[in-house]
């Protein structure tokens, strides 16, 4: 697989901008899905704890 991206790659100039774009397409989704599974998953359960003890702390709830 790598040595016939890398023969398109030498191909032409109109061939090794699409595997350019390819690759860049593929990193992109994979540090969209990195940041939302160590980022914004860990933000989401923390968030969540800090709501639930600042309802325990209202003086309103019984």
């Amino acid at each position: 697989m790598l040595s016939l991206v890398k023969n398109k790659m030498k191909s032409d100039r109109g061939a090794l901008n699409t595997v350019e774009t390819l690759l860049l397409l593929a990193l992109s989704i994979f540090a969209v899905l990195a940041v939302a599974t160590y980022i914004m998953k860990p933000l989401e359960k923390s968030a969540e704890g800090i709501g639930l003890e600042i309802e325990k702390m209202d003086p309103r709830h019984p």
